[in-house]
């Protein structure tokens, strides 16, 4: 079978000639799966040259229908003759898979604006609420000077609010926790850790009813409040009709440049941010151990005993996988204090800092348009772990820097208000 691609403004036409059996059933399936993962949403497929169909060919068609409806989008089939006609007639799916007029892909909520920034398409999206405030807590220095006793265990409930990330673990105290700390995120009233006991399997916890979420934390960044602004990224030749010509999706844009896309699209020089997406390789480190359990003279971050302290990326990791990414951003000199302590360049040293968690699930994907938080985050935290959780860094050792990559998804972004903000 081949298969031709033309891309119509938002239209992706796709033109097959063969036969759809079994073996091509297959290439069929791929080729549309990675269409969506491309986020094309509306797609047709033109059949005049296909001239055999079997029942597998025909699961194809139907599972692809059903497929695109789940992201908001539409799948149609076009020029059906002769026995590939008869087949699907005599299955019932006609009215499916050849409506008389497709429906278009749902419009939803319109962007308040489209904008594009480094090679970035921005479609920004208003939400409710203001911003958020809060700060760092805890001490990140005991890290490198003993490691932390049951007086700096601070229990962090987890509320619908709340957006946090830092060093903890899930248990009733940091007796139960002390061998088991290591990073984690909290948003949308759930949480994600990957305990430093050497399991290498992450754990969340996710509010039902009046159950709320309790980390306990020895220190981190925690910010409550609402999102502002939502922003919608992909790649700017997606909107190219000679986008065939450059294939969406082969190289990722770096953690910093959607960083400071997304300052710039709310306006802001700090912000609290929750990003979603597929990852293009991702760079950072975990815990190894538990700093619960740092001998009194060892640093675990001095060498040559960082290594047995830290799991470093040694190239990017975890392509192609769903990204769910939280931290703190911002401009150089905006925040001070222990905030300001825990950011670290992103790419350039004069660029954007920040300070990210990201837990990795297996990929997704995503509704086109403006998406609910919480109805689109908490799947992914209730239905399988997380593969890993990290700390995402720019790494420099080669004497180049290589960054975190995201291909497309969106990012919620909520302003770090300050007491004046509040009044």
């Amino acid at each position: 079978m081949e298969l031709r691609t033309v891309h119509v403004g938002d239209l992706t036409e796709v033109h097959a000639a063969g036969r759809l059996d079994g073996h091509w059933s297959e290439t069929l399936d791929t080729a549309l799966n990675e269409l969506i993962r491309q986020g094309r949403h509306q797609v047709r497929l033109r059949m005049a040259e296909v001239d055999y169909i079997s029942s597998l060919g025909v699961r194809v068609l139907v599972t692809a229908h059903k497929r695109f409806r789940s992201v908001s989008g539409v799948f149609s089939v076009a020029d059906v003759v002769g026995n590939v006609a008869r087949v699907l007639e005599l299955a019932g799916l006609t009215a499916l898979l050849m409506p008389p007029e497709p429906p278009a892909a749902a419009d939803g909520v319109k962007p308040l604006r489209e904008i594009e920034h480094n090679g970035l398409r921005l479609s920004v999206f208003g939400q409710q609420g203001r911003g958020m405030r809060g700060a760092a807590f805890g001490a990140p220095a005991s890290l490198r000077s003993g490691g932390y006793g049951a007086e700096q265990c601070i229990p962090l409930t987890v509320t619908a609010q709340t957006l946090s990330l830092g060093l903890g673990a899930f248990g009733e105290d940091y007796a139960q926790c002390r061998t088991r700390f290591g990073e984690y995120l909290a948003v949308a009233g759930a949480a994600v850790a990957l305990p430093g006991d050497g399991s290498n399997t992450c754990d969340s916890l996710v509010s039902t009813g009046a159950f709320e979420p309790v980390v306990q934390a020895l220190y981190g960044l925690r910010y409550e409040g609402d999102f502002s602004a939502q922003v919608r990224f992909e790649p700017a030749e997606l909107s190219n009709e000679n986008a065939a010509r450059n294939p969406v999706g082969s190289t990722g844009f770096p953690l910093s440049s959607l960083a400071d896309a997304a300052l710039t699209a709310a306006g802001v020089d700090a912000a609290c941010v929750v990003l979603l997406g597929e990852s293009d390789g991702l760079i950072g480190a975990t815990l190894r151990s538990s700093p619960g359990s740092v001998a009194a003279a060892e640093d675990p971050l001095a060498f040559p005993t960082v290594r047995r302290w830290l799991s470093f990326t040694s190239e990017p990791a975890h392509a192609r996988a769903s990204v769910v990414a939280v931290g703190v951003i911002a401009r150089p000199g905006v925040l001070s204090g222990l905030d300001a302590e825990l950011l670290r360049p992103l790419g350039a040293r004069d660029g954007v800092q920040g300070h990210v968690h990201a837990a990795v699930y297996r990929f997704r994907p995503l509704p086109h348009g403006a998406l609910d938080l919480n109805e689109t985050l908490r799947p992914l935290f209730e239905h399988a772990p997380a593969e890993t959780l990290m700390h995402l860094l720019g790494d420099d050792r080669e004497g180049q820097m290589l960054e975190s990559r995201l291909v497309r998804g969106v990012c919620w972004i909520a302003p770090i208000l300050s007491a004046e903000d509040l009044s």
